[in-house]
């Protein structure tokens, strides 16, 4: 029995010690001055490149055409 008490204020005495800690840990809810919004966007471009985006698509299509057909010299194998 007299275990069990000892076991029961050591509980009760590590709670006390601790329980500052955990109370200076809590915050107030947030009011709208500290909470936290995300970002607006900026103004957008009205008139985006469209010619130099498809410019570079046309360069990487022929690119690729070429690349396609360049002969391999695979004659020894058919």
């Amino acid at each position: 029995m007299k275990k069990i008490s000892h076991c029961v204020l050591a509980v009760v005495a590590t709670t006390a010690l601790f329980a500052p800690i955990g109370a200076a840990q809590t915050q107030p809810a947030p009011t709208e001055a500290t909470q936290l919004r995300p970002p607006t966007p900026g103004k957008q471009d009205s008139d985006s490149p469209v010619a130099m985006s498809m410019l570079f698509g046309l360069v990487i299509v022929a690119l690729i055409l070429t690349a396609n057909l360049i002969a391999s010299k695979r004659s020894h194998q058919d």
